[in-house]
């Protein structure tokens, strides 16, 4: 699964290039998102397979870490490529930087061996998965499950505070503060390196909820429901904001928060 969407979402970003037209891009972009869409999911079942249910918290962090050091890198990065190759010179360049991790990927990846399963977990927790691993629904019975339906909404609103950082606060930065667009690609990093230390972190702190005796849900939720009720403390009030520094250590905190 993981390997099909990191080949299409690098297929779909090269081509992405090469459009001339608006309906043709809007197109690819929507199956990029399409095909990268698979990445968090494969990286819980990840988890799920190589760590014990009481270390997930920080594991799960550090996959999630992965998209927010992209996004910390990408500003820069990109209107450095913007500047140098043209927009579609960086869309081919980042398309193509995804075939080596692709062939990474398979060449390293594997599942635990039912021994390590057993080590992992124990043995009716192996046992239990093992079953679990064999095909029981189709995809449209999923629809049937209220979890399913509160997955999609919980990651829907979270991609749209990501999506908000990533798309509004670059323009933000350059026409609302009067950055140039080679420093805008700087200073709109700042957050996102805030928000790896903030995955982190949440990791961190849910993992040791658990080992303190708390509730495995309950200890998922306070780092999510802190975190989500903090980040719109810091937020809303940055269009009242006017002071450049302040601006974006209250963006930074809370995207931290987020």
């Amino acid at each position: 699964m993981f390997s099909w969407a990191l080949g299409l979402w690098s297929g779909f970003t090269i081509l992405a290039g090469f459009v001339n037209g608006y309906s043709m891009f809007y197109g690819l972009r929507m199956m990029l998102g399409i095909s990268e869409s698979p990445f968090f999911t494969s990286g819980i079942k990840i988890t799920h397979r190589w760590f014990p249910s009481n270390e997930r918290g920080l594991p799960t962090a550090i996959i999630n870490t992965g998209s927010q050091i992209a996004n910390a890198v990408s500003p820069p990065i990109l209107t450095i490529l913007l500047l140098t190759l043209g927009w579609r010179g960086m869309f081919i360049a980042i398309g193509l930087a995804g075939i080596p991790i692709l062939l990474v990927w398979l060449k390293l990846y594997r599942n635990p061996t039912p021994a390590e399963e057993v080590q992992i977990h124990g043995e009716a927790e192996a046992a239990e998965a093992q079953q679990a691993n064999q095909p029981k629904a189709s995809w449209g019975s999923l629809f049937k499950h209220k979890t399913t339906w509160f997955m999609i909404l919980g990651n829907s609103s979270i991609m749209f505070t990501i999506w908000v950082y990533l798309t509004w606060l670059p323009s933000y930065l350059e026409r609302s503060l009067g950055f140039s667009l080679m420093k805008t690609g700087w200073v709109a990093s700042i957050p996102f390196f805030a928000g790896i230390m903030g995955v982190l972190v949440g990791g961190v702190i849910s993992d040791r909820l658990i080992r303190r005796g708390t509730n495995t849900i309950t200890a998922r939720k306070i780092p999510i429901v802190c975190g989500a009720a903090l980040a719109t403390c810091f937020v809303a009030p940055i269009p009242f904001v006017h002071d450049t520094t302040l601006c974006i250590a209250t963006l930074s905190l809370g995207y931290f928060c987020s």
